[in-house]
């Protein structure tokens, strides 16, 4: 059994930043721009394409990544193009899709052994 009482927690200042990073990933649409980010630097036009929405849309979440230092910025005449401040937030990302994965194979394996055990058959 673990003793709790020894068990020495980080500060919560990170946690918070944590928090902070992990609601500014909770978009669908935001974590699609990090999966054309992780290729390279991209025009908020391609984003927007890539994605699949409009360019205002895209100019909005790329602003709130921005604003989280999850993407940096620069501007060619009147282009701005985006990319990833630091590639761990791709890692980051994959791990969450690879637990998802698992458990949608997981949730699969466990409907073809109820189907295949007669339990899901009707009568």
């Amino acid at each position: 059994m673990i003793n709790f009482a020894n068990v020495q927690v980080p500060d919560r200042e990170i946690f918070e930043l944590q928090a902070k990073l992990c609601a500014t990933l909770s978009n669908a649409n935001r974590l699609r721009m990090i999966e054309v980010l992780k290729h390279g630097e991209a025009s908020v036009g391609a984003i927007a394409e890539a994605v699949g929405c409009t360019l205002s849309s895209a100019s909005q979440h790329l602003r709130l990544m921005r604003d989280a230092k999850v993407v940096t910025a620069r501007k060619d005449a009147q282009t701005v193009y985006y990319r990833l401040r630091n590639p761990k937030v791709v890692e980051c990302c994959q791990m969450v899709r690879d637990v998802l994965i698992e458990d949608l194979h997981e949730q699969g394996r466990l409907a073809r052994d109820y189907v295949a055990s007669g339990s899901g058959a009707r009568p």
